[in-house]
């Protein structure tokens, strides 16, 4: 009797064993779809735009074939900047890249909103489901921005290729990170219109001899002290001018102006930019799948950008215009 009941013990204990071990894998996410709040203010537009949408079925079996988006529509969304809230207009906007989602965009847009630097604001989202989601979030301060050497823009005939423009930022507490771009504007004349077009000035190349595929531009920078700094050369200036020349000959070319602009991400913008980028270490794979996330209540991203300017008038009489 005593060997028969063992027996039973131990048949039982192995038929425990694997029934608890029986946790089949199924690589689809839960059939539950939750709302995800999206949502960058910035200094350099009037319109804000807050995007609500849910997230897809996990019937779907290969997320990357989809070509449906969920948006939230009927939400109650407002900003606010502590004197005054703003109710966001639901609103369907034409896409501008139809080679996946071909539905127009849904979003909550503020109309003449405009975002000051160093100001806090609020976010919330009311669903229909009376769910409330929010976030918070500091623009970066303003800055004081210089570019020396800033006729050599004006007339980068009279400089040796190796002349250097310096380009500096000075700032208060609240910005992570930093981007310098030096932008040329110029117009030129296809078929009987006008067409504005820009061209970033890099600050080095990969090859020995420069060539556009080769360019290096000022990336995302983080900040660790309250001045930053960029330097531009007039070999990469006077570079950027002849692909131009070369690449709109022979129609009319008129050069405009240069813009040196200094971009700041407050911590939200740059914690989701690292994670995005893997961290910027391209030697390593990432098995895990790191998330950030700041809406109280839900998830998504609320951050914010700040845009200051340095603009220089090109001449009317530009060596490069072709009139």
């Amino acid at each position: 009797m005593m060997r028969i009941h063992s027996i039973l013990l131990f048949s039982l204990a192995w038929l425990t064993l694997f029934s608890s071990c029986d946790q089949s894998f199924d690589p689809r996410a839960s059939s539950d779809q939750y709302p995800v709040v999206y949502s960058f203010l910035a200094t350099d537009r009037l319109d804000q735009f807050v995007r609500v949408y849910r997230t897809y079925p996990g019937l779907i079996d290969d997320p990357a074939s989809n070509t449906n988006e969920y948006p939230i529509t009927g939400a109650i969304v407002t900003l606010s900047n502590g004197a005054s809230t703003y109710l966001l207009a639901d609103t369907q906007m034409t896409r501008p890249d139809t080679t996946r989602y071909r539905d127009s965009l849904w979003a909550y847009v503020a109309h003449g909103f405009t975002v000051e630097h160093g100001g806090a604001y609020h976010l919330q989202v009311q669903l229909p489901s009376s769910e409330i989601l929010a976030g918070s979030v500091t623009v970066p301060p303003r800055p004081t921005v210089h570019l020396n050497r800033i006729e050599l823009l004006s007339r980068p005939g009279d400089f040796p290729p190796d002349e250097k423009m310096g380009a500096t930022a000075s700032f208060g507490p609240g910005a992570a990170a930093c981007i310098f771009r030096l932008v040329v504007s110029f117009d030129v004349l296809e078929g009987n219109k006008w067409v504005r077009r820009r061209a970033e000035v890099p600050i080095g190349f990969r090859t020995e001899s420069p060539q556009i595929e080769g360019a290096v531009y000022s990336g995302v920078t983080r900040l660790v002290s309250q001045s930053v700094s960029q330097v531009y050369t007039s070999s990469a200036y006077t570079f950027v001018l002849d692909h131009v020349s070369d690449e709109t000959s022979p129609n009319k070319l008129i050069f405009n102006y240069v813009v040196l602009q200094f971009i700041q991400l407050d911590e939200n913008l740059y914690n989701y930019y690292v994670i995005v980028r893997g961290f910027d270490d391209p030697f390593s794979l990432r098995l895990d799948k790191p998330n950030f996330s700041n809406i109280k209540n839900g998830t998504g991203l609320f951050a914010s950008y700040s845009v200051d300017s340095l603009v220089q008038v090109l001449p009317y009489d530009f060596g490069y215009n072709r009139r």
